[in-house]
């Protein structure tokens, strides 16, 4: 995947967070952000996957996605707890 590739994600994927701000979403748009491996973007992948992690606690990819998020931000608390 290219860094245009991830920046057309990246937009699409805000786009969709917009219009439907479910769990889905904000946990694909957390991914994107991941794959750029910006420090910035690593904060906002963290809170978008915080807050898909919220409404589906018991979805293992979201755990694992908000898992990574918190260790790019090196977030010991989220990510050794998983809570």
């Amino acid at each position: 995947m290219t860094s245009n590739d991830i920046e057309g994600a990246v937009t699409l994927l805000r786009k969709a967070v917009e219009l439907e701000p479910d769990a889905y979403n904000q946990s694909a748009l957390s991914q994107a952000f991941l794959k750029r491996l910006t420090y910035p973007g690593s904060w906002e992948a963290f809170n978008l996957a915080s807050e898909a992690a919220r409404l589906l606690p018991d979805d293992e990819s979201t755990i694992v996605i908000w898992m990574y998020a918190a260790d790019t931000i090196n977030d010991i608390e989220y990510s050794s707890t998983g809570r």
